[in-house]
């Protein structure tokens, strides 16, 4: 009776293990979007970032005042008055950005590994602010939300002609 059992279970483990597969193979997302290469890259992404704990390391001074801060928007503010704030808080995301690019840069799609770059520095987020002024030159750095953006007329114009 006992052996009955375990077989009856095995026989069911199988099943459901074919049944998860299955929907493994059939699920796709929505309107093909598997078909479009960014869409596969972030369902990429995603698998290489299941598991992934991301936190900062303490901060050696300033943690205090770290601690403090509700989100990454009072860190800004805090770190416009206190600049040896900005460095640490530098110094303390490094090993997650590290690991961040590691993980990234063993990703593939269609055997071709993917890359990484440090952020934009002071040049060439000006380059790209003199092109955004070429479409609209009434922005401002200020305007930043898509509410504020709904109100400037030569955008607005730039993107009925052009997109």
């Amino acid at each position: 009776m006992e052996v009955q059992t375990i077989e009856l279970h095995t026989f069911l483990l199988s099943l459901i293990a074919m049944f998860v597969n299955f929907l493994r193979a059939v699920r796709t997302p929505p309107k093909h979007s598997w078909k479009n290469p960014v869409e596969r890259i972030m369902s990429i992404i995603d698998v290489g970032l299941q598991g992934v704990g991301v936190m900062r390391e303490k901060a050696i001074i300033q943690e205090d005042k770290l601690t403090m801060c509700g989100g990454l928007k009072d860190t800004r503010e805090m770190a416009k008055t206190i600049t040896e704030l900005k460095e640490e808080v530098l110094e303390s995301v490094q090993p997650c950005i590290e690991l961040l690019r590691h993980v990234m840069e063993h990703l593939k799609l269609k055997d071709q590994g993917f890359k990484t770059f440090g952020p934009a520095d002071v040049d060439e987020m000006a380059d790209l602010w003199s092109n955004v002024l070429q479409v609209d030159d009434s922005l401002t750095p200020e305007v930043k939300t898509q509410q504020h953006l709904k109100n400037q007329e030569q955008l607005k114009q730039f993107i009925d002609n052009h997109c």
